[in-house]
């Protein structure tokens, strides 16, 4: 039986790729949830109620070992305050966690190829919940062109068929959204706001596409904001 490993947030992209995929694959569907010590970490504590929702499995990897690599971005580093502005090449400089997307990748890939397989023709799919928004922005690990050339790499890397899929790549925020709304994903259960508060921000980059993407799709926002 073919097998997908779907790199889970907790976020609305990531949460309607989980939802995407237990709906319309036919094999069996893993959750990875990657503890990479973000100032964030509640996200964590949204994957797990979100995963128990769908009733998959979940495997939840710490890369705090990596930490002292991991650091100059707002994500990582207490020090460095998170922007509370629009998207712009100074806030993605701010909040960009060098490589952080093609490590994440390539352990899923190492995960998912661990598992036992029915038989060799059998497939592992990695699945990233990258969008075009996030490639416009200027987030360089989520273009369409960083997903192809990865896709090959993959293709190379074992003598089973491992396939990375972006159903997402070509698709806004909004249209996220709103397929997720047609697969039942508990939008109301995910977490976005990079920073470490007990409610969403609301200010920051991240919250304020959520909001934006919310309004674009028509759809009621059930997010506490702090502002």
């Amino acid at each position: 039986m073919d097998r997908a490993i779907v790199l889970f947030s907790g976020g609305v992209d990531s949460t309607a790729l989980l939802a995407y995929y237990v709906k319309t694959f036919g094999g069996h569907v893993t959750a990875l949830s990657v503890n990479y010590v973000q100032r964030h970490a509640v996200e964590l504590e949204a994957a797990r109620h979100i995963a128990r929702r769908f009733d998959v499995e979940q495997y939840e990897i710490s890369l705090e070992a990596l930490s002292p690599f991991l650091g100059g971005s707002a994500l990582t580093d207490p020090a460095i305050d998170v922007p509370l502005a629009p998207y712009s090449p100074d806030v993605i400089d701010a909040m960009t966690v060098p490589a952080r997307n093609g490590l994440f990748v390539m352990l899923a890939a190492s995960i998912g190829l661990s598992m036992p397989f029915d038989k060799d023709g059998d497939t592992l799919y990695v699945a990233i919940g990258a969008h075009a928004g996030d490639g416009a922005v200027g987030y360089a690990d989520c273009s369409s062109r960083f997903c192809e050339l990865l896709s090959r790499t993959m293709l190379e890397i074992d003598r089973r068929d491992v396939i990375l899929d972006a159903p997402f790549i070509k698709l806004t925020k909004a249209m996220i959204v709103q397929r997720a709304v047609t697969l039942d994903a508990p939008l109301e259960l995910t977490w976005s706001c990079y920073q470490g508060s007990a409610a969403q921000c609301g200010r920051c980059a991240t919250c304020r596409e959520r909001r934006k993407a919310f309004i674009e799709a028509g759809v009621t926002d059930r997010t506490a904001y702090l502002e």
